[in-house]
C-alpha cells in the first residue's frame, strides 16, 4: 500500500497572489503518487488542494474532514471528496487536524511561516511528533 497523504494550508496571506498560491500547489500535488488524500474542508488553502486533488488525481480516494463549526468551510472542497466526515458537535479545530494527521501515513504542508494562532502551524507540529512530515515536505507560501 502507498500512501495517504494528508494536507495542511495555511490562508493566503494578503501580500500573496491567488495564482502564485494555486500554482504551488498544483505543481506540488500534481507530482505526489497516493494511494489516497486527506484534507480539511476550509476556503482558501484547504479548498485549492481538494480543487488540485480533484484536477490531477481525480480516480484517488480523497477524504475532507469538515470542521465542527463551519464558519470558513469550503462547498467546493466538499464536492470535490470521494468521503466527507463531519467532526462531531462541539469538536475543535485541534481535533479535526489530529483526525488529518491520523489518517495520513505522511503530510504536507503549505506554510505562511506566521506561528501566531495557526492552525497550519498546530498541525505541522502533530504531524512531526506522529513522525509523519518531513521538513522537504513544508512548501513556504
Amino acid at each position: 500500500m502507498g500512501d495517504i497523504i494528508g494536507f495542511t494550508a495555511s490562508r493566503i496571506p494578503r501580500l500573496y497572489t491567488l495564482d502564485g498560491y494555486v500554482e504551488e500547489v498544483n505543481r506540488v500535488v500534481k507530482r505526489l503518487k497516493a494511494d489516497g488524500f486527506v484534507t480539511g474542508a476550509c476556503v482558501g488553502g484547504d479548498e485549492f488542494i481538494a480543487l488540485a486533488i480533484r484536477r490531477f488525481h481525480r480516480r484517488t480516494p480523497h477524504t475532507v474532514v469538515v470542521p465542527w463549526l463551519q464558519r470558513y468551510v469550503s462547498g467546493r472542497a466538499i464536492e470535490a471528496a470521494t468521503e466527507v466526515v463531519r467532526m462531531p458537535p462541539q469538536s475543535s479545530y485541534r481535533q479535526r487536524n489530529v483526525q488529518i494527521v491520523d489518517r495520513s501515513t505522511r503530510m504536507v504542508a503549505f506554510w505562511t511561516e506566521r506561528k501566531a494562532h495557526s492552525g497550519t502551524y498546530m498541525t505541522i507540529n502533530i504531524a512531526r511528533r506522529a513522525g509523519k512530515i518531513r521538513d522537504a515536505d513544508i512548501y513556504s507560501v
